[in-house]
């Protein structure tokens, strides 16, 4: 049993002793592959011990190419973009298509969700909803994919945010062709191993250290709330 998988079954037992038994159940439903993502009233329950770590611009680096609009993350992210664009075999590159993302970008995203899917519950699983500390508030997550030499998008299935096909935005899609499936899992090792865990409802998402990456990983507590430039 790897480190994460014993995070996880004591973040189920912890719920159990403390009573909440409807966390208990949904994380549990969770864990054998019932639901695809964690419901958002058991992410807003994990605590944050804020570490005060800053805001900072992401690094040049020969193998990441930024296009971020708010290119700011908190700093051990930063070092973390910097490990995994270090360690991609060498034709591969780390895009990072969205970091930082301020309250008023964030109720701009949920809107357009909502609007191309004409569903709030489907709109729940794509995007934070506004008001709340979502992970991109923190500074602690970001939005990538991997491009080959010459700046092409390997070929993940959609695009980023592209809302035409939603059953293939979930990480593990079922209608995913093998070479999608296979890009997105090279996409998934570099991150996860630099400490990373990525969103299950979005092939393109990761982050550390916020309350979704304590969900999902098993941790006890999360290191970011939300920060503003």
């Amino acid at each position: 049993m790897n480190k994460i998988t014993l995070n996880r079954f004591k973040f189920l037992f912890n719920q159990i002793l403390k009573g909440n038994f409807r966390n208990a159940l949904r994380y549990k439903l969770w864990l054998i592959g019932y639901q695809t993502t964690l419901p958002a009233f058991i992410i807003r329950q994990i605590p944050i011990i804020e570490n005060g770590e800053a805001l900072v611009e992401i690094p040049q680096h020969p193998k990441i190419i930024c296009i971020a609009p708010q290119p700011f993350v908190r700093e051990s992210v930063a070092k973390m973009l910097v490990k995994v664009a270090d360690n991609l075999p060498q034709n591969l590159y780390l895009k990072i298509l969205y970091a930082y993302r301020d309250q008023e970008t964030q109720k701009r995203f949920w809107d357009e969700v909502v609007r191309d899917t004409s569903s709030l519950q489907i709109a729940k699983s794509l995007s934070a909803k506004p008001g709340g500390i979502g992970p991109h508030q923190t500074g602690a997550a970001v939005d990538v994919t991997l491009t080959d030499s010459l700046g092409n998008e390997l070929d993940m299935g959609t695009h980023y945010r592209d809302h035409s096909n939603i059953a293939k935005i979930p990480m593990f899609a079922k209608t995913c062709t093998p070479i999608q499936k296979q890009n997105r899992k090279l996409l998934r090792q570099a991150m996860t191993r630099s400490g990373f865990y990525f969103y299950p409802g979005e092939w393109w998402h990761y982050s550390y250290g916020d309350q979704s990456w304590v969900a999902y990983t098993g941790d006890r507590n999360a290191v970011y709330g939300e920060k503003t430039l």
